[in-house]
């Protein structure tokens, strides 16, 4: 992938990311993805991930499996499509049909647990797939002008499944309307605490981070405290309990380095990320990957003089 795609993505909304707008996407929310798409947070990077890889490098075979089983004559554009009318909507079509201008498809490649638990089909027709894929295949029959698109899908590596979908009028206004709601929004959307914690910890950690503050007359704040530091010190930890707590924390405790709250302290430590380094010598080439930068929260309950 090039930097010049990379660039394109980030001033985009993509048919990978149209389903964040909705609340339905499994790997990304409203919230992340406005602070992503302003350079206030890094996207993911899946150049490493795997099934990403495989995803990559099995689109023209399956597309070429799908021509074969079913008398298709898909082919991959390679290209980047902007939408005519509106501005900050994208996608990457997968495939165009040939012999029908107004036909394209997008490959997905899935696993076979996914698959079996998720979707359903009659044969080797796909009835019934997941939202934010439903909501992907329309948003980019909407960007390219297309009518009809063939989701095709491998399963497993080994069985080959199709759902036709046409392209709908009504889902394609709405669609135009979030993508330019997205980016009339002048102030970040509320996180999701438990999906956004990391998003919360990376921007806390680009703050300064050189403030003190007095949380006392905040008793929904001091109540959060309370029930944090006891679940700290239970003996069996609530883990999923209390990190959703802590994200929340993190969150309301904005640029403090130090906070205050009748008899409870929280402090923040930050740690310097560390870039990617390659390996002269024996070893020229390799990368080893850098460490970004992380921080840590002390909830302490003590005698403070008020």
């Amino acid at each position: 992938m090039t930097n010049t795609w990379h660039e394109l993505r980030s001033k985009n909304i993509g048919g990978s990311d149209i389903a964040a707008l909705f609340g339905e996407s499994p790997y990304s929310t409203l919230y992340k993805l406005w602070h992503e798409k302003r350079g206030l947070i890094e996207p993911d990077s899946l150049d490493d991930v795997e099934r990403i890889q495989a995803g990559n490098y099995l689109e023209k075979a399956i597309i070429e499996w799908a021509n074969d089983k079913w008398g298709y004559d898909f082919y991959q554009p390679q290209e980047y499509v902007e939408h005519a009318t509106v501005n900050g909507m994208a996608c990457t079509p997968d495939a165009y049909l040939e012999s029908y201008t107004s036909v394209m498809s997008q490959v997905k490649n899935v696993d076979s647990l996914q698959f079996y638990d998720k979707w359903e089909y009659e044969g080797d027709l796909i009835v019934k797939c997941p939202i934010h894929i439903l909501l992907q295949v329309q948003h980019e029959m909407e960007c390219c002008g297309r009518k009809t698109s063939v989701l095709i899908v491998a399963v497993g590596g080994n069985r080959l499944y199709k759902m036709e979908c046409k392209a709908d009028p009504e889902i394609a206004a709405i669609l135009r309307c979030k993508v330019m709601e997205f980016w009339l929004m002048d102030e970040a959307p509320e996180p999701d605490f438990k999906k956004d914690s990391n998003s919360i910890r990376e921007l806390r950690n680009k703050m300064r981070m050189d403030k003190q503050e007095d949380y006392s007359n905040d008793k929904d704040f001091y109540k959060m405290l309370k029930k944090a530091t006891k679940l700290k010190h239970q003996i069996k930890v609530k883990q999923d309990e209390l990190d959703l707590l802590e994200s929340e924390i993190y969150y309301l405790s904005a640029d403090n380095q130090e906070i205050r709250c009748n008899n409870i302290r929280v402090s923040y430590s930050k740690r310097k990320g560390t870039p990617d380094k390659v390996i002269t010598a024996d070893d020229v080439g390799k990368t080893i990957k850098g460490r970004k930068p992380s921080s840590s929260m002390k909830i302490t309950m003590e005698e403070i003089a008020i």
